[in-house]
């Protein structure tokens, strides 16, 4: 049970950081294979967080 807490507290400062960084690759311009990369991440992170809640639940 506490690795299942400290992946949730793991994944949700990794959701921060992609979110931070998306935001910065928005604001310059960059690449749009780079933001969509960074979307397709981010997605992966919540998908990951939504499986772990879960598991704690169950």
């Amino acid at each position: 049970m506490k690795s299942l807490n400290e992946a949730v507290d793991y994944l949700k400062v990794a959701e921060e950081a992609s979110s931070q960084r998306l935001t910065q690759l928005q604001t310059k311009g960059a690449d749009q294979r780079a933001i969509l990369f960074e979307q397709e991440r981010q997605k992966r992170i919540r998908e990951t967080l939504a499986a772990v809640q879960e598991a704690l639940v169950n």
